[in-house]
């Protein structure tokens, strides 16, 4: 499952101890793109660069999950 909210993207990251630009060189973004996806609140249905960012930290470990109305994530 895919990230749902830029607070996911964030969390995962920090749980891999990377920087903006580590996480945006290797999602092919640059640290913008990193800093406005994990700033939203709710990611669009359509955000490629969330996508991106979502796929890079799920192939890292990371994973993404829904529990009820709460977003949740797991390292593993």
């Amino acid at each position: 499952m895919k990230a749902i909210d830029g607070r996911q993207l964030k969390a995962g990251r920090m749980i891999l101890g990377l920087t903006m630009q580590q996480v945006g060189e290797a999602a092919g973004l640059n640290r913008n793109s990193v800093m406005r996806a994990e700033g939203k609140r709710r990611l669009p249905r359509f955000c490629w660069a969330g996508d991106r960012i979502s796929d890079y930290l799920e192939r890292e470990g990371v994973s993404f999950d829904i529990e009820g109305d709460v977003a949740v994530i797991r390292f593993a």
